[in-house]
Order: C-alpha cells, then sequence, then structure tokens
C-alpha cells in the first residue's frame, strides 16, 4: 500500500542541512461494523456491515452518517405503491355507514400488521370524531397483537449514535453486508425493522429527558402517541387499572412494580406511550401489585413499553 511521503530536513552543527523523506501511514481505514439486525418477520441475524456510510436525508439536508459510528437505527416502514391504496381504502371504509363493509375494512386492517400502523396514525388524527374514533379503535386492537417492538412503527428512520439522534429517511436503497451463514450479501432496508451495533453501547436515555414521577398521567391527557420516560421509585401502594395498558390515573410506581420494570422501594426509569382508551380494562396481580378491571376509562391510557 502506498505511503504518504513526508519531506523534512536537519540542521547539523558542522553547517550543513540533511534533507530526506518521512513515510507516514495514510489515514487508517475504519473497521467494518459488526451489528444485529432484525427483520420485520421478527427473525435477527448477526453480521458485518461493509458500507462505510449511510446516507439519511432529513428536514435539514442530507447527511452521510459513518456507520462505525451508528449504536442503532430504527427502521420506518416502506410500502409499495399499491399497498399504501389498499390500506386507505380500508381505512376509509372505516367510515362507512355499513356495519359490514367496517367490520371488513377493520379484518384487512388487522392482515396487513404493521404495515397499516403509519396510515392509521395519521387518520387518527382527522377532524371528524367518529371516524377518528373507530380510526384509534383499530389502531389499539392492532398494537395489541403486534409483538413487542411493533407497534411503535412510523413511516420515519431513527439513527441513534453516541450523542445524537437524526430523524429522517435512509437513502439507502440496500446495505452491503457480510455474513457467517451466507457469505457476502445485499439487505433491502425495507426488510429491517432495525440494526444494533454490537460494538457501540445504545445510548441511555437522555436524563434531561427523563421527567420526574407524576403520580399519574392525568396532567398528560390528550398527548396521544407521545412517549415519555420517568424516573420513579417503586411502590406497592396506589391505584392501578389494567394491564400493560393502564388508564392514565393509575399510579405510575405502582405500575412500574406490576410489570416488573422498578422493584419496591427501588429507583428508576419507566417509559410509556400514550394511547387511546381501551373498550375495557384486565386486571392481574403482578409482583405483588394487584390491578384491577374497568371499563371504558374516557381520559385515554397509556401503554408501558417493556425492555426500560
Amino acid at each position: 500500500m502506498a505511503r504518504l511521503a513526508i519531506s523534512f530536513c536537519t540542521f547539523f552543527s558542522i553547517g550543513f542541512f540533511a534533507c530526506g523523506l518521512l513515510l507516514a501511514e495514510p489515514p487508517s481505514k475504519p473497521q467494518p461494523a459488526t451489528v444485529e439486525v432484525r427483520f420485520h418477520d421478527g427473525s435477527t441475524l448477526k453480521l458485518t456491515v461493509r458500507d462505510e456510510k449511510i446516507e439519511l436525508q432529513t428536514a435539514y439536508g442530507k447527511l452521510q452518517i459513518p456507520v462505525a459510528e451508528i449504536s442503532r437505527i430504527d427502521f420506518g416502514m416502506r410500502l409499495q405503491k399499491e399497498t399504501m391504496e389498499k390500506i386507505q381504502l380500508s381505512i376509509d371504509a372505516l367510515n362507512s355507514e355499513q356495519p359490514k363493509d367496517r367490520e371488513k375494512a377493520e379484518a384487512d386492517l388487522l392482515a396487513q400488521r404493521e404495515k397499516a400502523l403509519p396510515q392509521l396514525m395519521q387518520a387518527s388524527k382527522q377532524p371528524n370524531k367518529e371516524f377518528a374514533r373507530r380510526t384509534k379503535e383499530v389502531l389499539e386492537k392492532l398494537r395489541e397483537k403486534l409483538p413487542e417492538g411493533l407497534g411503535n412503527v412510523t413511516s420515519q428512520d431513527v439513527v441513534h449514535t453516541e450523542d445524537s439522534k437524526f430523524t429522517g429517511h435512509v437513502l439507502t436503497a440496500e446495505i452491503k453486508v457480510l455474513t457467517t451463514q451466507f457469505g457476502e450479501r445485499q439487505l433491502k432496508v425495507a426488510d429491517l425493522l432495525s440494526l444494533r451495533s454490537l460494538a457501540l453501547a445504545e445510548p441511555e436515555a437522555d436524563s434531561a429527558n427523563v421527567l420526574p414521577d407524576p403520580g399519574t398521567l392525568i396532567p398528560f391527557q390528550g398527548q396521544i402517541g407521545k412517549t415519555f420516560s420517568f424516573r420513579v421509585t417503586g411502590s406497592v401502594n396506589g391505584s392501578v387499572w389494567g394491564t400493560e395498558t393502564y388508564t392514565l390515573d393509575s399510579t405510575l410506581a405502582a405500575v412500574a412494580v406490576h410489570m416488573g420494570i422498578v422493584q419496591p422501594g427501588k429507583t428508576g426509569i419507566i417509559r410509556v406511550t400514550l394511547v387511546p382508551t381501551l373498550p375495557a380494562y384486565q386486571g392481574s396481580t403482578r409482583n405483588g401489585v394487584s390491578s384491577a378491571n374497568y371499563n371504558v376509562y374516557p381520559a385515554g391510557a397509556y401503554r408501558v413499553l417493556k425492555g426500560n
């Protein structure tokens, strides 16, 4: 491999200069990144990424992010135009006056699984209250059916580095990788749910974004779809309604214990996403905390994210 030649001169005491060449090594090439990728079918694969950079289009311009500095990528949903049109027709049918049409539309949307999430989330913001209500009900049913980690898939990609997070659209359609099982391959980004570095630790929750324990989430009413992190001290005291999805007036410190995230008397972080209210809440007893059954709670609900 060629080396860089840098000239130098040395002054000797007898009164003359001696000049020569200093051979310098070129900048070292980044080492291939070892990662674990998760596919939409739930399977995972450990491999080495051959590409040096990932190209990301953001609202503020295009970025070239070195793969070696990426700790995690959460990929958004990528759909063919025909699939998007089919999902939109089913969503529109939720506004039908015919119950059979609405039932078929709901079944079709549930069959689309996570593919329907981004458009359903957008439709749930419609000003037509009845239409929005029906959409939110289907959205919640769909989230209940999906495995952990699929319930909040959007159309945006999120790239995490050690100290930053970038949201946009990954322009790289395929990633060149080396696998132990299949040799060198090209992975389609459309097939990927996430990519996680095995060399870099995932960034912990930014302490600036971790909120103090509010007691209950009543103050956050109306912020459906948003995710929050709270620092709580676990308690077996308090009122709790539901299991995994709880009413907004459930005591957060007791919910953290009920979910097994924080032990009683210990302090930890619980992450929750606000969701539309459920038709009914099922109580259960876990980790020394008993939650109760409840019918529709109009103020709303929150779902606890596992793996906090």
